[in-house]
């Protein structure tokens, strides 16, 4: 039976980076650990990374973030964001907005500009398991077309101590096809 849940560890750990690729924005901290932070409970980034960790916020938080940078194959880009998040006690089920823009001007002549609403609900399950839903809408257009997605993320975090979490995400989990969006990168 261990040796199951050893694999299903295993195979999770090989998954989940490989869909981590849908979201559109990492804040300081993750963007600090090298895109890592699914776990760690942080305001500013909480909606953005992983839905469930608004279940940990104790208070309201107003926060942004601003990027400007330039990468060889990703050529220059520019990104703001915006989060509210209310977590206080007295809440029946904590929740955030999230408004994030990207202008990318990539090495090869072209552009995109991708403008992200994202809103998110999350609950304690137990003592030490959240889970988290998000919804989001994503407006991208670029001199290859533009597109539109209507998508969600669900979120698990586990914390079996208060200095350690264990943080799973599955972005854009719609199977519609209206919500393909064009090319991230």
């Amino acid at each position: 039976m261990i040796r199951h849940y050893r694999l299903l560890l295993l195979a999770l750990i090989l998954v989940v980076p490989l869909t981590a690729k849908s979201q559109m924005f990492t804040g300081t901290i993750a963007g600090g650990m090298g895109g890592a932070g699914r776990a760690a409970v942080d305001g500013g980034e909480a909606a953005f990374l992983n839905p469930a960790t608004i279940a940990h916020l104790r208070q309201y938080f107003v926060g942004g973030h601003y990027q400007r940078g330039s990468h060889p194959r990703e050529g220059d880009f520019s990104r703001y964001s915006i989060q509210a998040a209310d977590g206080t006690p007295g809440n029946l089920i904590p929740g955030a907005f999230a408004y994030t823009k990207q202008s990318i001007d990539l090495p090869t002549g072209e552009y995109r500009s991708d403008t992200d609403y994202q809103t998110a609900v999350a609950s304690m399950i137990s003592d030490n398991i959240a889970l988290g839903i998000a919804g989001h809408y994503l407006k991208q257009a670029g001199s290859s077309g533009d597109s539109e997605q209507i998508n969600g993320h669900l979120g698990l975090l586990i914390t079996p101590t208060e200095t350690f979490g264990f943080g799973l995400v599955a972005y854009d989990v719609s199977p519609f096809e209206k919500s393909a969006p064009v090319s991230r990168r």
